[in-house]
């Protein structure tokens, strides 16, 4: 399941960049879109998925930002 999440993440991602968003935006939606708009599915994930898109979004924050 780890590696479907990262995918899902990373794909959106992309998504959002070849939709025309520059990278930073790109990163401010995806942190909407998980942590605001779907966030009750995000809370039904387990610690450790939850964590590990934590540490994605944090990794995309840090290159991107």
């Amino acid at each position: 399941m780890n590696k479907e999440i990262e995918k899902a993440v990373i794909a959106k991602f992309v998504e959002l960049i070849e939709a025309g968003y520059s990278s930073k935006d790109a990163v401010a939606t995806l942190d909407y879109y998980i942590f605001v708009k779907y966030n009750y599915e995000f809370f039904k994930l387990t610690e450790k998925e939850q964590e590990r898109i934590r540490e994605i979004m944090h990794s995309l924050k840090l290159v991107h930002i």
